[in-house]
């Protein structure tokens, strides 16, 4: 049995989250090596002023990861369908007769 695996919102979303905070730490990284005082947290950055919201952001952040693990799961234990190119449309077999008729005519 052949199934087709599709991506929801939720998986989508879970995604973005994942590959923002990926992406945030990976920053967070290169300006510890690059410069010692660099912040280049971009969540403390666009929201700094608020520890509420930066620390609900990491939450749902973490939350995505947790639901990805699963997402992966589904991932590889799905099978997909190979998809190939688009056969052009075969004329119909013609008899012998048929098919000399079409030529010289």
């Amino acid at each position: 049995m052949n199934k087709s695996f599709k991506m929801n919102y939720l998986d989508w979303t879970a995604l973005v989250l994942v590959v923002v905070g990926a992406l945030n730490w990976g920053l967070v990284g290169a300006a510890h090596f690059l410069t010692a005082g660099a912040n280049w947290n971009l969540v403390s950055l666009l929201f700094g002023g608020t520890a509420f919201l930066e620390f609900g952001i990491y939450l749902l952040v973490g939350l995505a990861a947790l639901y990805s693990i699963g997402f992966a799961y589904r991932l590889a234990t799905s099978e997909t369908v190979e998809t190939t190119e688009p056969e052009m449309a075969a004329e119909p077999e013609m008899a012998e007769g048929e098919a000399s008729e079409r030529r010289t005519a």
